[in-house]
């Protein structure tokens, strides 16, 4: 697998960037991968710190 074989995908996480990758055959998928990655990222969420 190479580099170019990756679909790269950068978000915006309250503040921290955050950056998940998956190879291009997964790309059909790409909205159930999102949401999986979206909600294990909250399930760290704890709320804004002071």
């Amino acid at each position: 697998m190479t580099r170019v074989d990756l679909c790269r995908i950068y978000v915006d996480f309250h503040g921290t960037p955050f950056l998940y990758r998956y190879e291009k055959y997964l790309l059909p998928h790409w909205r159930k991968i999102h949401d999986g990655i979206t909600r294990l990222l909250d399930s760290f969420y704890v709320g804004e710190m002071r």
